[in-house]
């Protein structure tokens, strides 16, 4: 240790000896010189207090760890104390964090300070700790492409904010990118950005990944600037739709790589069911002249988001047919679990270490320090008299045995009740307080546990009292992890003794797993506890065993359910298979979260289903209006034919229209039928006339009328016995109230009224067609008078005011 800085000091909990923590790692396990008792590493940089370690590497590590003076998390980075004294790697860290504390953009991680403390250069960030691309390439082998263009689309912003600050980054690469949330994406490790000024000039070397490095970057000297980036990030979102980089070489020398990137590449050779568009935008990115790459952050970006618009599109489209059976989004709820994962993967692997410890401890520590734990005779009195204590009991056997979230919520009330009354002595007010809280968390309230264990982090210590002390820290450690939003990693599971009451611990930290979602987190964690075996006098704790086992059972049960939905991938069969579906989950009793979870399925379902049925119903409406269209230019062709009374060619020509929908069909159908009613008009005035002829006048259109006798019709027209002559008036010629008169006359009220209703009809269609609707309106209501199944066919005709209106 340098003899410039003061020694830094930490109190044996013991002993209560003061140790000298300053060459010590944050959060190493050290053994206290004077007693032997082993403890953890506590100690602060500046106000930043390490709480976690979150990576490590050759000349430093990352924690998470708290601000102190403004109460939030931070990740801080350490530079080893061998490297801090180093003038120049000091610098490079420097830098790291002057170049990024320019940048102000929502995707590019944040730099709130720089210290050095007692010789270690630190550098406090934002934490952003739901892993990154790298990860996610590993977890999923090849990243939907909705996906990666998003985060595509986001880098390009961050970048684009560091360029406008004279900037480029230098070093884009999977790592590099981390989520904050489920669609949000940061850009990190400005570390060999350099101002655009200097790029390029640094003689001799090759800054980067070699598999994402720009082409001109590989020259003496270096020729690089913003497009050397956009290389790097084409290469980046290459590798995430691919599975694989653009380039890969056994021999990474210069020459070979300059080899390999002089060739050209193509997305679609890797990842054929990537779209044209994004392919044409990976591949621009990817050339190997710099001109031949997008100019601009701007231009880059547009060409993301008009391939990212043009998929959502396409998946819009084929959606009305077939919903898509999952998406590929690290928000969706799959791949949130997915993160999830990344992070319980990367804190397993830090837990290794202290698991090791813990198998291992009757070697690493001496056996008094193991019995030490047991309490003093003052609180195994204390013990005694809880259980003297009927209300604390019977809330603590209320919240045992609850069967429901009022049960649970009635078992924490009377806690709270009984610790308010202030007549509560330690450690009973502490057991009583963290009861509370673990009622409310079987009952689903969050907030209220988070509330009650906020309460139970700030309290003093029990008392000065060895075992005392380690009860305080097991209280302290325990309630400031579940004051936290996030939730438990499956490590501290581990942390805590299986023998006495800290075996508690696991069980609190699996039902804040449980109720924030992280169903795998929380199955480990009850078996962490299910692997307990609390003694005396603690064996209390083992009372919780049957209310713990009932959640993995529950997940389980729930498995039946979540196995069925995945299957559905067709909206019409989700549709049929909802009823089953809400069946099934009605008769699982789920517990908090996992309850809220199958609901939410069902909710996405019925959504899905709704939404297909209304992609469905807009593409039909939309089918039937171009159907409406096409009947009717069909019948705007066949007006001359309607003029010549050709009706029955009319109806031929209509009957030749092709429509899709049924609604069409069914229009066609009443559209033919119009045009046969009217054919059957003509030829039943035709026979009505050859049978008996009509005698009177006929007036024309033009002229002055004919009279004599109606004795025949033909193609032509109505054929007339006028004295000895035979004239033939043309129907186009004939006045429709003449004709319409001629029908009439041949409507006897003698005829059977099925026949008469039919002779009716077919006058009120001529009339309609005709134009004369309040004749039209008269006819249809004596033949529905005489017939009414004609009342239905009212609908061909919207036109005419219905009878009796």
């Amino acid at each position: 240790m340098s003899e410039l800085y003061e020694p830094i000091t930490q109190e044996c909990a013991a002993c209560g000896a003061l140790i000298d923590i300053t060459d010590e790692e944050p959060l190493g396990l050290m053994h206290c010189p004077g007693c032997g008792v082993a403890m953890r590493v506590h100690r602060c940089f500046g106000n930043f207090e390490p709480v976690e370690v979150l990576g490590a590497g050759g000349m430093g590590a990352v924690y998470r760890a708290q601000d102190i003076s403004l109460n939030r998390s931070v990740a801080l980075k350490l530079l080893r104390r061998e490297y801090s004294e180093h003038p120049e790697i000091t610098k490079q860290f420097e830098h790291e964090a002057a170049v990024t504390a320019l940048i102000n953009h929502p995707n590019v991680v944040k730099v709130f300070s720089t210290g050095t403390d007692h010789g270690v250069f630190y550098i406090a960030m934002e934490l952003v700790d739901k892993g990154s691309l790298d990860d996610l390439m590993t977890l999923q082998g090849k990243v939907g492409e909705a996906q990666v263009l998003e985060v595509g689309i986001q880098v390009a912003q961050g970048l684009r904010a560091a360029y406008r600050q004279g900037l480029i980054h230098r070093d884009i690469k999977p790592g590099n990118i981390l989520f904050a949330q489920a669609h949000h994406a940061k850009m990190v490790d400005f570390g060999l950005a350099a101002p655009i000024t200097d790029a390029g000039e640094v003689a001799g070397e090759v800054w980067g990944t070699p598999y994402y490095v720009a082409p001109e970057k590989l020259d003496r000297p270096p020729m690089e600037d913003f497009r050397s980036d956009i290389y790097s990030l084409g290469a980046t979102l290459f590798h995430a739709l691919a599975g694989r980089p653009p380039y890969e070489a056994t021999d990474a020398s210069m020459v070979a790589l300059k080899h390999l990137k002089s060739q050209p590449v193509s997305l679609a050779a890797f990842a054929p069911e990537v779209s044209t568009r994004t392919a044409f935008v990976i591949n621009k990115t990817l050339s190997k002249e710099p001109g031949d790459r997008q100019q601009s952050y701007d231009e880059l970006i547009e060409q993301l988001e008009y391939a990212r618009n043009e998929l959502l599109t396409k998946v819009a489209v084929r959606s009305q047919k077939v919903r898509r059976a999952s998406r590929v989004v690290v928000g969706d709820q799959g791949n949130q679990t997915a993160l999830s994962v990344i992070t319980v993967i990367m804190l397993l692997l830090l837990g290794v270490g202290g698991y090791f410890v813990y198998q291992n401890r009757e070697r690493i520590f001496p056996k008094n320090e193991l019995d030490s734990v047991g309490m003093t005779p003052g609180q195994q009195a204390l013990q005694a008299k809880l259980k003297e204590k009927p209300r604390y009991e019977d809330a603590r056997r209320l919240m045992v045995q609850s069967k429901s979230p009022e049960e649970a919520q009635k078992a924490a009330a009377d806690f709270r009740k009984l610790e308010a009354e202030g007549k509560l002595v330690q450690p009973m007010l502490n057991w009583t307080t963290l009861h509370a809280g673990l009622a409310s968390l079987i009952a689903g309230d969050l907030d209220g546990a988070k509330a009650d264990f906020e309460k139970l982090a700030k309290r003093e210590p029990i008392s000065q009292d060895p075992v005392d002390l380690k009860m305080s820290e097991f209280f302290k450690t325990v309630a400031t992890e579940m004051a936290k939003d996030d939730p438990p990693s499956v490590e501290i599971g581990t942390l805590f003794s299986r023998e006495n009451y800290e075996c508690i611990g696991p069980l609190i930290f699996a039902l804040k797993s449980w109720e924030m979602g992280e169903f795998d987190n929380a199955i480990k964690l009850f078996g962490e506890f299910d692997r307990s075996r609390p003694e005396d006098p603690d064996t209390w704790v083992a009372d919780y065993k049957t209310l713990a086992e009932a959640y993995p059972k529950n997940f389980e049960n729930y498995r039946e359910f979540n196995d069925m939905t995945k299957t559905l991938t067709n909206p019409e069969k989700i549709k049929d298979q909802l009823p089953k579906l809400e069946q099934t989950l009605a008769g699982l009793t789920l517990r908090g979260a996992l309850a809220k979870k199958g609901k939410s399925t069902i909710r996405r379902l019925k959504q899905e289903v709704s939404d297909f049925e209304e992609a469905k119903a807009k593409e039909e409406a939309d089918m039937f209006a171009s159907d409406t269209d096409t009947l009717k230019e069909a019948e705007k062709a066949v007006i001359p034919l309607v003029a010549q009374y050709k009706f029955d060619e009319a109806r031929a020509s209509v009957e030749k229209v092709q429509v899709i929908t049924d609604k069409g069909k069914a229009k066609k159908k009443d559209t033919v039928n119009k045009y046969e009613w009217l054919n059957s008009f003509k030829s039943t005035l035709t026979g009505d006339v050859g049978t008996a002829p009509y005698n009177g006048a006929v007036a024309r259109k033009v002229g002055v009328p004919v009279t004599g006798s109606v004795t025949d019709t033909n193609d032509t027209g109505v054929v007339m016995k006028v004295g000895a002559a035979t004239v033939t008036i043309p129907w186009n010629d004939v006045s429709i109230d003449s004709l319409i008169a001629i029908a009439q006359t041949y409507c006897k009220a003698d005829l059977p009224a099925d026949r008469l209703g039919d002779r009716l009809w077919l006058i009120g269609v001529f009339a309609a067609v005709e134009g004369k609707l309040p004749e039209a309106t008269k006819y249809f209501g004596l033949a529905i008078a005489k017939k009414a199944s004609y009342k239905v066919e009212l609908k061909v005709f919207p036109e005419v005011p219905p009878p009796g209106a």
